[in-house]
């Protein structure tokens, strides 16, 4: 299994048709882990959080 932590930071800034509100031009950050389960040097399972 291999398990790999990852943090990422961005800023609003640009309008998103995903988002129901205008850009702030504020930054945030964020954490996540990801966990693959290797089967015969391929990944068979794989699983995702993030914050």
């Amino acid at each position: 299994m291999t398990v790999q932590r990852w943090p990422c930071t961005g800023t609003y800034s640009g309008y998103s048709p995903l988002l129901a509100v205008p850009p702030t031009g504020r930054s945030t950050r964020g954490t996540g882990v990801l966990l693959a389960h290797w089967r015969n040097v391929q990944i068979s399972e794989l699983w995702h959080f993030g914050d």
